[in-house]
Order: structure tokens, then sequence, then C-alpha cells
């Protein structure tokens, strides 16, 4: 995703709504662009049951995910299931107002954190009156978020693959002998955004060695996806790959859009999912 190419998405986001117009449409509707009634029919046309009233891990779909690609949350869910793990979601979740914050100008920064913690405490609050002990985000940049807003309980606000890594770690992991490469991301933005709020990647990384049937090429971490897809793109052909693999799901949604048939992009779940069913 170029930043031509992002600063358009930015710009269909936001539709022409003020600040003060998107934080209403938020707290009315939840999401950012997308009305209720739409999220739970695409939800019920994915085969997702409706959640249950309490479980030890909540999950947050995040605004756009199960629009753009739905297929990651059900490959996660899936990925749950077979491991056994209990979880729900919420009927009504609210954008963490990462669209507020990146199109707020620099009057309004101030105000965008301020309604962004308020919809990132709506969700907290919702996923604890059903149990949950984890909150865990299937969108990078929500992780990000509430890991840097309630710092004293980071480690039970998880991105979604972090949830697995203990259950999943004591499983026999194959798949058919194959080479990959692997974009773990730059993290570039994220680090500015939100300083210290980690996300677990090195565990990631070494739950891919664990894989048999696996072989794993880095690709250099110095190329952004929003602003150099092409050449992670690129890097992979260079290295005559015909597959990246992500984890991340903001790189994952740009590599997609600069490989246009050169190489298949592939995220994480769908992978950890093939070699958990592996027979």
């Amino acid at each position: 995703m170029t930043k031509d190419r992002t600063e358009r998405l930015m710009k269909m986001l936001v539709a022409g709504r003020t600040l003060d117009e998107q934080t209403e449409y938020v707290r009315r509707y939840g999401g950012h662009g997308v009305i209720p009634i739409l999220r739970r029919m695409l939800i019920d046309g994915l085969g997702i049951a409706h959640p249950k009233p309490t479980a030890e891990n909540v999950v947050i779909f995040g605004c756009y995910i199960p629009f753009t690609e739905p297929m990651l949350i059900c490959d996660y869910l899936r990925l749950l299931d077979v491991l056994g793990t209990d979880y729900s979601y919420l009927e009504k979740e609210f954008c963490c107002g990462s669209p507020l914050r990146d199109s707020a100008g620099p009057n309004e920064r101030d105000q965008a954190l301020r309604v962004s913690r308020e919809f990132m405490q709506l969700n907290r609050d919702s996923a604890l009156q059903k149990g949950a002990k984890n909150i865990v985000y299937c969108c990078s940049g929500c992780a990000h978020t509430a890991k840097s807003f309630f710092p004293a309980e980071a480690d039970h606000h998880m991105y979604y693959f972090e949830l697995l890594f203990d259950k999943i770690e004591q499983r026999t992991l194959k798949i058919a002998p194959t080479t990959m490469g692997y974009f773990e991301g730059c993290k570039t933005r994220y680090r500015k955004q939100y300083p210290g709020a980690e996300i677990d990647w090195k565990r990631c990384r070494n739950l891919l060695d664990r894989i048999e049937g696996l072989r794993i090429v880095d690709l250099p971490n110095n190329l952004c996806c929003s602003a150099k897809p092409e050449g992670i793109v690129q890097a992979a052909q260079q290295h005559g790959l015909d597959t990246i693999l992500c984890s991340c799901n903001s790189c994952y949604g740009s590599l997609k859009a600069a490989a246009q048939g050169k190489v298949e992009v592939k995220f994480l779940t769908e992978l950890l999912l093939e070699a958990v069913e592996a027979k």
C-alpha cells in the first residue's frame, strides 16, 4: 500500500465526515463505517455461531477486517475450536479510534485520543462483563492501542496469535514440504504511535521453526508495507519464492494489493490451521 493509496483509503473511510461526526457515528453504531445489521448479516453468512454469554477469552473482530478479510477471522475461530480454546465475541464492539486519530488535524489529536480511549474502555468493560480473562484483537492496530491504553493489563490484551502460543506449541505441527518468505513487518508506524506496546513477534517467528516441512526465508525488515510494498514482493521474487507469509494483518492487506498475482500472500492463521489439522 503506497502512501497515495493509504491517503485515498483514509478519505474513503472518513467519507467527508468531521471528527465530531465520526465520533458520534461510532458512539451510535459501534463501528466506524458499517451499521450493526450489516455486520450481523456478514457474521451469520460466514457461519459464525452467536456469541456465548460468558467465556474466558473475548475476541474483538475490528471495524473493517470482517469485511475486507473475512477468512482471517474464520480461520482463527476454527483454530480456537481445534485447540479447545474457550471464546466468545461482542455483539456490539466499538472502533479502536485509529481512523479518527489518523484523520485528525493537528488541533484535533488530543480530542481523537480521548474518544479513542473512551471506545476502547467500552470494549474492555463489555468483555469483562462476559467474564473475560483475556481480550483478543484480530487487528494489530487495535492490539497496540489496547496495550498502550491499559499498560497494567497489557498481558491480557493480545493480538490474536498471542493467545494460541501456549496450546499450539504443545501440538505436532506439519505441512507438505514448502519454502516461504516471511515478512514480519518493520512495525515503524506502531513503534511511533504506541511506544512500549509490544506484541510478541519473536515467539511467533520461533513457532514457524517448529512446523515440520516448512522452510522459512526471512525477508528484509527494513522495508515498510505502506511505503515500499513492491520492494517486499521483489525481495521474495529475488529469492525465487512464490509465497510470502505475514503475521500482521496490515502487512497482509498491503502485500496482497502489491503482489497482483506475482506471488501468493498467506496469513499466519491459515498456515497454522493447516499445520494443526495435518494428518
